[in-house]
């Protein structure tokens, strides 16, 4: 509808978007990908979601955002790329990783998560697991606007988040990656900070924290859902998950978070959030 073409023009400073209507063909698909998700995942978008909306050219692979009642949030709409669609999930993976560095001739940063699933697997997976956090509470809350109608403690924790997260945006001192504060993806009016030759640090780094990703490691609401995306993901989908670095086309750095004893011990510590 115009009103939320409006809505998400004004929020992203775009003049750009437009709807779209997902083909029959779409349509099966969708459906298809619902039921492969967590049975939690499929419980909220079954129960919770007034609207799916597909805007082209939407900046980012998609977005929940909630309906307030009686100052809780009880309702959502998603919002979702319609290239999601179209694109394996590798290519649209390895779209979204390079969006967080300068583009440079040399290097090149590849997720392989395999191209049996489209890019939509993953943002549906994702963005279900947000709304699974919102109602659930896995992290202390999903957006620092809703600790005010929550009326949530100044530094509250959770079991997910407890000895990993100083506050939503800080990991503790063992965990923060380099240029820690630099890690953003899309372009929503912020260009890249990062050269693609600091990505080589960062990632060694990441394999020495109990992060799912690099984009979960931004803050512990995206840290919950990357992490339930990324483990079904490998665990009941069977899709493979290794992030890659090359320079001048060779393989300098591989890593498939999911094999880190870190990740596995964090989810044997916590598996009523799977």
């Amino acid at each position: 509808p115009p009103f939320l073409i409006n809505y998400l023009q004004k929020m992203d400073r775009t003049n750009n978007y437009s709807n779209y209507e997902p083909s029959s063909s779409d349509s099966r698909m969708i459906a298809d990908y619902i039921e492969r998700l967590p049975e939690l995942n499929k419980k909220v978008l079954t129960d919770h979601v007034l609207g799916i909306y597909f805007i082209n050219n939407y900046r980012g692979s998609g977005l929940t955002d909630y309906i307030l009642e009686n100052h809780k949030v009880r309702y959502f709409i998603l919002v979702f790329n319609p290239g999601t669609l179209t694109t394996d999930a590798s290519a649209w993976l390895t779209y979204k990783e390079n969006t967080c560095f300068k583009p440079d001739k040399n290097i090149h940063i590849e997720i392989d998560c395999g191209k049996t699933y489209t890019g939509f697997m993953y943002i549906l997976l994702h963005e279900t697991s947000h709304m699974a956090d919102y109602l659930y509470h896995f992290s202390p809350y999903v957006e620092p606007d809703l600790r005010l109608l929550e009326k949530t403690g100044k530094n509250p924790q959770t079991a997910f988040t407890k000895d990993i997260w100083q506050n939503y945006t800080r990991p503790v001192s063992n965990y923060q990656l380099p240029w820690q504060n630099r890690i953003h993806f899309y372009d929503s009016g912020k260009k890249p900070k990062l050269s693609s030759k600091q990505a080589l640090a960062i990632y060694k780094k990441l394999q020495q924290t109990p992060f799912a990703s690099l984009y979960g490691s931004q803050n512990w609401a995206e840290d919950f859902a990357e992490f339930i995306t990324w483990h079904h993901w490998t665990q009941k989908l069977g899709q493979p998950y290794t992030i890659k670095y090359f320079q001048k086309n060779l393989p300098v750095f591989a890593y498939a978070p999911l094999s880190s004893p870190l990740i596995i011990q964090r989810y044997n510590n916590f598996p009523a959030t799977i």
